[in-house]
């Protein structure tokens, strides 16, 4: 992916938003930008021919290019897209938190509510809640290595809650090298 996957405004809601959808695209995709520049670049090479391999046997199998919180793709396109779901909803928790909360606290905060019982972003467009925290355990919505609402709520959420969210994020961009 060397490249953002940005559609014109007119043909997908989510880049400025319209028609009540929310502009999700943008820290979407700019996550992965970033994610990718950290590789080297045969690394990244490897990358885009595996992911276009995936979406070209989605379309000769007859099913739609799609990936979502919810669905199960492949454990390479679940990893790949859990880092897009933390980038939109980490994005719009701050914005609803500027400038109260910064730093640490923002980012404890963050998890905190993505496992809670009534998340903040529940109405944002696409949201799923990956997990909810049950006596002091994370309880997963969703389960496999092949599913990116699993890896999300895995990385992003539990370890996070145990390991701080900067530690959690920051493991998964060094792994951008491997």
């Amino acid at each position: 992916m060397s490249e953002l996957l940005i559609k014109d405004k007119s043909s997908d809601p989510r880049l400025f938003g319209a028609n009540g959808v929310d502009a999700t695209l943008i820290p979407h995709e700019l996550a992965h930008a970033l994610y990718f520049a950290l590789m080297p670049l045969t690394t990244r090479a490897s990358v885009e021919t595996q992911y276009m391999g995936w979406i070209t046997s989605r379309v000769a199998s007859g099913l739609p290019p799609f990936h979502n919180t919810n669905l199960a793709t492949t454990s390479f396109v679940a990893w790949i897209e859990s880092l897009g779901i933390f980038s939109e909803r980490f994005f719009f928790f701050s914005r609803k938190h500027i400038p109260q909360l910064t730093g640490v606290v923002l980012r404890q905060e963050f998890f905190r509510d993505e496992l809670s019982a009534a998340p903040l972003l529940q109405n944002l467009t696409g949201y799923s809640q990956a997990a909810t925290l049950n006596a002091g355990n994370v309880v997963p919505a969703f389960t496999g290595d092949n599913v990116e609402g699993a890896l999300y709520g895995a990385i992003f959420l539990d370890f996070a809650r145990r390991r701080g969210l900067g530690e959690a994020v920051g493991r998964y961009l060094n792994s951008s090298d491997k």
